[in-house]
């Protein structure tokens, strides 16, 4: 319950930095008629805020509470802790999906979009790839340069949680092809479609209507990052929403993202199932 209120008041804070920083630099976005990503979401602040939170509470309740709740009736029946996690990792992304594409459809956020910035899909496959052979490197040099970082501070006195992430301790651990396709799934095909329409579409295009694109990028990559809830990996997934958010404002495709962003997760997942092969 206190990591709980923890998560809350750390989400509050950050929440209110950005919209301070909204406030500060408004109005110097630009406009571009042929692509839609250029341009500002036309939503009201509470209307961002109702479904912004919505998500957050999705993670957060699901991961806390409803996880919890499936790990206690799953456990007993035999099924594997890996498993178990698996399963409930598969579901919280599956109802952040149909969330996203709720919101995305009340909201109409692509009905300009495939009008106007949809490419043929030949093209985004080559873009994507494209650009996942540029991604891939900055990924790895910030990864480093933030585990320096990381041993320097920790070298002068300050405290940092290096502890792995939960869904890598969990991928590292599973020794059952089945949780493994379960893993990939979740990690390759649901969770791309539902971040790239929540942190790009949806989050990055109302900051972009209320502040210059630098500004509501780092912001919407700050909080992509955040999200994760992971010190080791905040620097390099700060720089993966960046680049991502850079491609969005180049092309307005949404698709390209997704692509990216699968490519990356599952280069991530046959990198560390290589590591966990290892003797």
């Amino acid at each position: 319950m206190k990591a709980l209120h923890s998560n809350f008041f750390i989400f509050a804070v950050i929440f209110a930095a950005v919209l301070f920083c909204m406030r500060k630099l408004r109005a110097s976005a630009h406009r571009t008629d042929g692509n839609v990503a250029a341009n500002g979401l036309k939503i009201s602040g509470g209307c961002f805020f109702v479904w912004f939170v919505s998500f957050a509470l999705v993670c957060i309740c699901f991961s806390q509470f409803a996880g919890a709740v499936f790990r206690h009736y799953c456990t007993p029946h035999g099924i594997s802790e890996e498993r178990v996690d698996a399963i409930a990792n598969f579901l919280m992304h599956l109802l952040l999906l149909s969330l996203a594409l709720a919101m995305a459809r009340s909201l109409n956020i692509f009905r300009e979009e495939r009008r106007k910035s949809w490419r043929p899909i030949s093209t985004v496959l080559k873009s994507g790839t494209y650009n996942f052979l540029l991604l891939l490197p900055l990924i790895m040099v910030s990864s480093l340069l933030w585990e320096l970082f990381i041993i320097f501070i920790t070298a002068v006195g300050i405290a940092v949680d290096c502890s792995t992430q939960a869904a890598v301790s969990s991928l590292l651990s599973m020794n059952s092809a089945v949780d493994v396709v379960i893993f990939s799934l979740t990690a390759a095909a649901i969770a791309p479609i539902s971040e790239e329409i929540i942190f790009r579409a949806f989050l990055y295009r109302f900051l972009k209507g209320r502040a210059n694109g630098t500004a509501a990028c780092i912001c919407a990559a700050i909080i992509f990052a955040y999200m994760h809830c992971n010190a080791l990996s905040f620097f390099p997934l700060f720089t993966m929403g960046a680049y991502l958010t850079r491609v969005y404002e180049r092309n307005g495709d949404i698709r390209e993202l997704i692509l990216l962003h699968s490519f990356v997760n599952l280069t991530s997942i046959i990198q560390l199932r290589s590591l966990a092969m290892l003797p």
